[in-house]
């Protein structure tokens, strides 16, 4: 039996290579690719410097530009403080300027009390009322201005201020505790301290306590050393016969104050010095010196002193 003979399937092609690529997955291309990635830095290993600088530029370029802004930021921060701080202090010494009256001084010390030009306002102010008879609120205005004076010249003025106005409003014993408060602080300068120990003696003189105001009288001379202080302190020890003997009788070397340095008759008579020109206070007069006596007669007495009388 003849059977009709059979049709052979055609061969399907096979796939080049270029097709074999293509229906590959992915997965398996980058699996191949891998074997040729290359590391950038070794890319860049031996590349020229502009291409080095580049490289880092593209790489820190935001770290870069915002640290530059921050810088900018910072430093226009810095001089634009400081030039308000300028500016401030300008218009501060304007105002200051413009207070002329104490009523004005007064103001502008409390409204700046914190600034040293305030508490110098405070201090002028305070002036103005000593001179004018008004010592209680001047003894307040020199207590306000002390304050913030700490640690400058008129540190020391500010505190004497207080304690001779306290004295001359009647206040004899505090103003007297300030005094030696101020004698003792090592803050203030040695010639203001030389004036309060001064002005000790010559309270201690009114009250009739000799040994005290003999010690204050050491205490000048310990401070300030033939200065006008010393000077004046040493003439009233000489024309106060209670002081010469109690000098007199103290054992060689106990004195720190020579008897002889000061001759009668040489130096004005002492009183209460006053703050608002303590160096014209100190400076000689013309006329003939008094006695003692007639030199403590402007101190406030206090109860002992009318128990001594």
């Amino acid at each position: 039996m003849n059977r009709p003979p059979r049709k052979k399937k055609a061969a399907e092609p096979t796939p080049d290579r270029q097709e074999q690529a293509a229906a590959a997955p992915e997965s398996a291309a980058t699996s191949q690719d891998d074997r040729n990635i290359v590391s950038i830095d070794q890319a860049f290993q031996e590349a020229d410097v502009e291409d080095k600088v580049w490289l880092f530029w593209e790489r820190n370029k935001g770290t870069l530009i915002g640290g530059s802004l921050l810088a900018i930021i910072a430093v226009l921060g810095v001089e634009g403080y400081r030039y308000s701080q300028r500016q401030a202090e300008i218009n501060l010494q304007k105002d200051y300027q413009q207070a002329v009256t104490e009523t004005e001084l007064a103001s502008f010390g409390n409204a700046h009390a914190a600034k040293p030009l305030g508490a110098f306002a405070l201090l002028e102010a305070a002036d103005d009322k000593y001179e004018v008879g008004d010592f209680s609120e001047a003894a307040s205005l020199y207590g306000q201005s002390a304050v913030n004076l700490i640690g400058t010249p008129f540190y020391g003025r500010a505190l004497l201020g207080e304690a001779m106005a306290l004295i001359k409003s009647g206040q004899a014993d505090t103003g007297a505790s300030k005094l030696s408060q101020l004698a003792d602080d090592s803050g203030a300068l040695d010639a203001t301290r030389a004036e309060a120990a001064f002005n000790l003696s010559l309270l201690a003189l009114a009250q009739g306590n000799y040994p005290e105001a003999n010690q204050w009288v050491e205490k000048v001379h310990t401070l300030s050393a033939d200065s006008l202080w010393d000077q004046r302190a040493q003439s009233l020890a000489d024309n106060t016969p209670e002081l010469e003997a109690l000098r007199a009788s103290q054992p060689s070397g106990e004195s720190s104050i020579n008897v002889e340095a000061a001759p009668k008759e040489d130096l004005p008579p002492s009183e209460v010095t006053s703050p608002v020109d303590s160096t014209a206070a100190a400076m000689p007069d013309t006329e003939a010196q008094p006695d003692a006596e007639q030199a403590i007669t402007s101190i406030p007495e206090t109860g002992d002193a009318e128990d001594a009388e």
